[in-house]
């Protein structure tokens, strides 16, 4: 955009041939920026369906419909930019012949207020279930990391219909779209790093073989009563069950409580009784 769109300049410095770049790339941007961020919260969504689609037949419910959603938003963010203009050169050649539909400006300032609408639902949609989830605390953690991201992407998404909002004419375009274009890319950018973080997951694995975060995680939320556990409980609900006669029971004393360990069919019952 900078170099050859020269975005950051005043119309009248520039020649008629970067002008028309300027142009044409934002064309490609009104393009290409939605299919981004669309593309990359179904991701999300499929990775939602799979993590919370077996609870319940009203979040399955609420997760396809929103898949839908995302689907229609993207096939209309396709089509317009190919629609508006007849012929569609009439987005880069504004002073040659035929007509646009909706003006440039408006188009830019509106296109994106869909995207804000359904990243809220997908942040919505999670957080009744996320804490109860019976996953691990590291895929509760990464769960988390997403919904943080997408919250910036919100945000992106907002301050980018505010920044067109401020843009009162694209006469000087190569000048006024310099901060717009900053919260689009930016837009698009955080929608494309949270639709690929769940991909990652083998990658860490292998980068971090040795390090077992499950375990770590695990024990730092017991203990401090993140995510549904409660500190210093483990098993209380479940009661012993009842020696057999002339069978007696294995105590392990330990700095966390007595264990009690019995042998039956095979299996191994245990319990620890908090002192």
């Amino acid at each position: 955009m900078v170099e050859i769109g020269g975005s950051g300049r005043h119309r009248s410095t520039l020649p008629a041939p970067t002008l028309q770049n300027a142009l044409k790339l934002s064309t490609a941007s009104q393009i290409v920026c939605p299919l981004s961020a669309s593309m990359s919260k179904l991701g999300i969504l499929a990775l939602y369906y799979q993590l919370f689609g077996q609870t319940s037949r009203n979040y399955r419910i609420a997760i396809k419909a929103t898949f839908v959603l995302v689907t229609c938003v993207m096939v209309v963010q396709f089509i317009i930019p190919f629609a508006n203009c007849k012929p569609f050169s009439k987005m880069w050649t504004p002073d040659g012949p035929g007509t646009c539909a909706i003006a440039s400006l408006s188009l830019w300032r509106y296109l994106s207020l869909p995207n804000v609408f359904t990243t809220v639902l997908m942040i919505a949609i999670p957080f009744p279930k996320l804490f109860g989830l019976k996953v691990s605390a590291a895929t509760k953690l990464g769960l988390a990391v997403i919904l943080c991201v997408c919250v910036a992407g919100m945000v992106a998404a907002i301050m980018r219909v505010v920044s067109f909002l401020a843009v009162t004419s694209f006469h000087d375009i190569t000048f006024e779209n310099v901060k717009p274009f900053c919260w689009t890319i930016t837009e698009s950018g955080i929608y494309l790093i949270a639709g690929i973080l769940p991909t990652l997951r083998p990658l860490m694995k292998k980068v971090f073989k040795n390090v077992p975060f499950d375990r770590i995680l695990s024990a730092s939320f017991r203990s401090s009563g993140s995510w549904g556990h409660k500190k210093g409980v483990f098993n209380k609900d479940k009661t012993l069950p009842e020696l057999p006669k002339g069978q007696k029971p294995f105590t392990d004393m330990s700095s966390k409580g007595t264990v009690l360990v019995m042998m039956e069919d095979e299996r191994c019952l245990m319990r620890e009784d908090s002192r």
